[in-house]
């Protein structure tokens, strides 16, 4: 009797850890960096990530309990593997000068991604915490960003001079743009990254958020966000991901054909609404907003990203094997940054490096569609907030974004903990 009553005492001090790290992961969406050392700046579920990592090494067999566990971590170590023969390659034949064996850290990112999706999909589906519960706390975290993004925009109570405080780096480019263009960071140190941010908080409720008045206010606020970011990427995402959710709605769900003549309709309405009331309310923003439509095709072929392209092209036709195995994160940090987030992972990790990232998006929607009937809304935000970022940055923000990068993992581990909870209760009944 003593036995059992020792083990469940340790079960509930287990269970307790596990909720303080997973609500600090979640709380840490509202706070700014961290210095880490002298060069790196990092959020502080970053610090959460790393318990996590130690919790699922140790209890690998009870917490890898779905078989997208499994092969997740299966890919992470391909995925290993790939970058490392990609650093070789780079620091030995294309930066001979500068090469050394230490393997690339990079992969790390990937590692924390994959271990805070298994975390809170596991809390969720073994009922550690409630998705119910959960999401009251995620939702209001969510409003409180949203909101300070709007303060930002129009100076109210001091939140621009807050963010240039504890948000954004003295001198930095990021203060530049900040200042100068009135372009929100909400609770992230860099336009780009607020911009995907509020494009996933879009989806979250939409189809997360159950109660009506949060569902509608939270997506009013995400979707000005968007805007006020003034982000050419997040808008066009915002849109195209938007269209193309509620034609899967169509199809997918309601399995009617004749609805999405309506879903366009009605989102041809929307986007013209919004675009008109925009001109109205805030027409600075929108005359700056086109100004950086009409400049993307010279930015994207005659300066700025367009010269990254084709340098880094340049590159890689120096070998084929370039292509393959890519060039490795050396010769991106050699030249400086590579803008172009829709070529970042086939230029540093080539066609076998792009295909083992990619590979774990599919295997990720191929599970929510699979468990589709179990919460409709759940496998659309999976899958909506996937083709978000996806047409926002192709894969940098899914793997290697280092900031706002985690919350679409661990948004999609509660949203998959919860089918397979729904999933296992319909099994059993």
């Amino acid at each position: 009797m003593n036995d059992y009553i020792c083990s469940q005492i340790n079960i509930d001090i287990l269970k307790y850890i596990y909720k303080l790290l997973a609500f600090g992961v979640i709380i840490s969406f509202l706070f700014p960096l961290i210095k880490v050392g002298s060069t790196t700046s990092v959020k502080p579920d970053w610090f959460f990530t790393l318990f996590i990592n130690i919790i699922i090494f140790f209890n690998a067999r009870k917490l890898l309990f779905q078989k997208l566990h499994i092969t997740f971590y299966i890919l992470f170590g391909f995925i290993v593997v790939s970058t490392i023969i990609s650093n070789y390659l780079s620091g030995y034949y294309y930066l001979p000068a500068g090469g050394n064996f230490r393997p690339p850290v990079t992969f790390l990112l990937i590692l924390n991604k994959i271990s805070i999706f298994t975390f809170f999909s596991y809390l969720i589906s073994k009922g550690y915490i409630s998705i119910k519960e959960t999401t009251k706390i995620v939702t209001l975290i969510f409003l409180f960003g949203l909101a300070f993004g709007v303060f930002q925009f129009f100076d109210l109570f001091g939140a621009k001079q807050f963010a240039l405080s504890h948000f954004l780096d003295e001198g930095g480019v990021q203060e530049h743009v900040f200042l100068a263009s009135n372009r929100i960071v909400g609770t992230s140190p860099a336009v780009i990254s607020w911009g995907g941010c509020a494009l996933l908080l879009v989806h979250y409720f939409l189809f997360v958020e159950k109660r009506v008045l949060l569902k509608g206010v939270g997506a009013a606020l995400a979707i000005f966000n968007v805007i006020g970011t003034a982000s050419r990427a997040s808008l066009f995402a915002f849109a195209v991901s938007l269209v193309l959710i509620y034609i899967i709605k169509a199809v997918v769900i309601k399995k009617n054909l004749f609805s999405v003549f309506k879903v366009i309709g009605y989102c041809i309405l929307f986007f013209t609404i919004s675009f008109s009331l925009a001109k109205t309310f805030i027409p600075q923003q929108v005359e700056f907003l086109e100004k950086r439509i009409d400049n993307t095709e010279e930015h994207m072929t005659d300066s700025g990203r367009g010269e990254q392209l084709n340098y880094f092209k340049a590159v890689l036709e120096q070998d084929p094997v370039g292509y393959l195995f890519g060039v490795g994160d050396s010769v991106i940090v050699n030249y400086g940054y590579l803008e172009l987030d829709f070529a970042y992972v086939f230029v540093g990790f080539g066609i076998l490096g792009f295909v083992l990232h990619y590979l774990l998006l599919y295997f990720l929607l191929k599970e929510a569609y699979e468990l589709r009937q179990f919460d409709s809304n759940y496998f659309l935000f999976c899958w909506g907030s996937t083709l978000g970022y996806l047409v926002f940055s192709v894969g940098f923000y899914f793997f290697y974004e280092l900031y706002m990068g985690l919350p679409f993992w661990w948004l999609n581990g509660l949203v998959l903990g919860e089918l397979y909870r729904l999933k296992f209760i319909s099994v059993n009944s």
